[in-house]
């Protein structure tokens, strides 16, 4: 082991302590046995229960649940013992870290991985990471229960730091890091997050094509590329099954277009066969322009609907005088 390598794996394994540390931290009620409320975790524990309590009681997996509207698939709900090679690392880690601390150690981890490959300074990447994993609006988020997204914006920056190590040369640190990254993403299904990583991949595979123009490195970038892709189908393929079973479902909702269950249907919805939803139903719960700097201030634009504002808050006073005596 050479002594610079050496020193990397200490200063690593340093950052790793300090990550578990803070996230220890800052989740201290669970270690005293308090768990946090989420209502979205709270929603599907309720809709899974039939389809956990069979798939205990016998090892099999019902697919099909009574229990919701007229009836639904489970497979968007719980499917017990399901061939995820990768996931069983993560469900190992969440065994030994407690909610929500595994939520921040794995967004820290996942950013100091990716400044790390720009070759950022290593306290300075310790520092990014930590403010990467609590900005405001992911605690937000682990608040009300948005797991699989959390845990995909944990391994984003994976996906990212391989993409980047693949056109540097570095063919197999690179290409492990992609498809443990990307694979991780698909197999805990927030399809939204996987959109902004192509999107975000996209645009730096054309910032390194037209580097690679300039520096006459082509062959490279096409090495590079082709690794990538490579490493997108291996990690599609863990999450085959699923991704084939969601899509078909997809097409029978109402973003799918061709739902019978869809009550008053404006004309114009009628003929829509193509499917997606209404802009307005799309961006409900979206953050507009300025709302996106709730990411670094929070409650600039206002707190959640259980928020206590306080009896001498301008606010509650407002209130109260509409609400009359």
């Amino acid at each position: 082991m050479s002594a610079s390598f050496k020193q990397k794996l200490i200063r690593t394994l340093i950052a790793i302590g300090i990550f578990i540390v803070l996230a220890l931290i800052y989740s201290y009620p669970a270690l005293q046995g308090k768990e946090l409320s989420q209502h979205d975790t709270v929603s599907w524990r309720s809709m899974s229960w039939e389809a956990r309590e069979y798939w205990e009681a016998t090892g099999e997996n019902p697919l099909w649940s009574n229990s919701q509207f007229g009836g639904l698939p489970t497979y968007t709900m719980h499917m017990g013992d399901w061939p995820r090679p990768l996931y069983r690392i993560q469900t190992f880690i969440e065994t030994i870290l407690p909610s929500p601390a595994y939520f921040l150690f794995f967004a820290m981890i996942g950013f100091f991985i990716l400044l790390s490959t720009l070759k950022i300074n290593r306290w300075v990447a310790i520092i990014g990471a930590i403010a990467y994993a609590f900005a405001s609006y992911n605690l937000q988020i682990i608040a009300a229960g948005h797991a699989t997204k959390m845990l995909s914006i944990g391994f984003m920056p994976i996906a990212l730091a391989g993409m980047i190590a693949v056109y540097r040369g570095k063919y197999i640190t690179g290409s492990i890091m992609t498809l443990a990254g990307f694979g991780f993403l698909l197999q805990n299904g927030m399809y939204q997050i996987d959109y902004y990583l192509i999107i975000i991949m996209g645009i730096l595979g054309v910032t390194f094509f037209v580097k690679a123009i300039q520096s006459k490195t082509l062959k490279q970038f096409f090495i590079g590329t082709g690794i990538l892709l490579v490493c997108g189908f291996m990690a599609l393929s863990l999450s085959l099954v699923t991704l084939k079973m969601i899509k078909d479902y997809g097409k029978l909702t109402m973003r799918g277009g061709q739902s019978e269950l869809t009550i008053n249907k404006d004309a114009k919805d009628k003929d829509k066969k193509d499917g997606g939803l209404d802009k307005d139903y799309a961006f409900q719960w979206s953050q507009g322009i300025g709302e996106t700097f709730t990411l670094f201030v929070p409650n600039l634009y206002g707190g959640g609907g259980q928020l206590d504002l306080g009896e001498n808050s301008n606010t509650y006073e407002a209130v109260a005088k509409l609400a009359g005596p």
